[in-house]
């Protein structure tokens, strides 16, 4: 993909990374009901970060 006008490549990995990181974190520390939606959760969050904040239109 192309990266949006404007973006810095080094902020948006090192912001990507954080998301990544964190949102794992949820998904490998959720238990009960929720922990079989928490992966999708998170792939759905990424998928729209990237598309929204990084990738050009």
């Amino acid at each position: 993909g192309v990266f949006r006008a404007g973006i810095d490549p080094h902020a948006a990995a090192l912001t990507l990374t954080a998301l990544i990181d964190g949102l794992a974190t949820h998904v490998l520390s959720v238990n009960g009901p929720e922990s079989a939606t928490a992966a999708d959760a998170m792939h759905r969050t990424l998928t729209t970060y990237v598309t929204h904040t990084i990738l050009a239109p």
